[in-house]
């Protein structure tokens, strides 16, 4: 055994290192464990469905203050 553990089993009164880890094992099964809270959060509830906005109904486009021979002379100037 070495040196560093001989003293800190001679504290703990402890003579072998297997008693050592054979406590361990005892103390963590004798411990219970803590239950953390889920945070409100993270709870959903499986009956509700998360609802799709409701579309818009499609404006009908400006009327345009020219005529379609003006639109297509600008447009043939444009391009």
């Amino acid at each position: 055994m070495l040196f560093d553990y001989r003293l800190n089993l001679k504290n703990l009164c402890i003579t072998q290192f297997v008693d050592l880890l054979q406590r361990t094992r005892r103390t963590a099964l004798t411990m219970r464990t803590k239950r953390v809270p889920v945070p409100q959060a993270m709870i959903a509830s499986v009956g509700e469905k998360r609802k799709r906005p409701e579309r818009k109904v499609a404006e009908e486009p400006p009327v345009i203050p020219y005529t379609a021979e003006e639109l297509n002379h600008v447009l043939d100037k444009w391009i």
